[in-house]
């Protein structure tokens, strides 16, 4: 095995939060992949649960935001942009 990559291994091994719960997060994936939501929606739902978060937990909410966006089409983020900016002051 690669030293760089045991050497990261060891350190993710060692991390006392490895492996505890993380049920922000799970609530937060469940957000990302239900259909029935619009992009905006999804947004203010897991941005509400992001502000709930602590330690490790609200870390991992880089990687809930990074999957919203992958599997979100561009065209309803752009739509849903141009939604928010409605009636606001420039």
């Amino acid at each position: 095995m690669d030293k760089t990559l045991a050497a990261m291994l060891d350190r993710a091994d060692a991390d006392p939060q490895q492996g505890l719960p993380t049920p922000l997060v799970d609530a937060a994936l469940e957000i990302v992949n239900d259909v029935t939501l619009s992009y905006l929606e999804k947004q203010q739902q897991i941005d509400t649960l992001q502000q709930q978060a602590k330690g490790r937990e609200l870390e991992l909410f880089g990687e809930v935001w990074e999957s919203l966006h992958v599997i979100t089409p561009l065209e309803e983020i752009t739509a849903d942009d141009g939604e928010q900016s409605i009636g606001k002051p420039k």
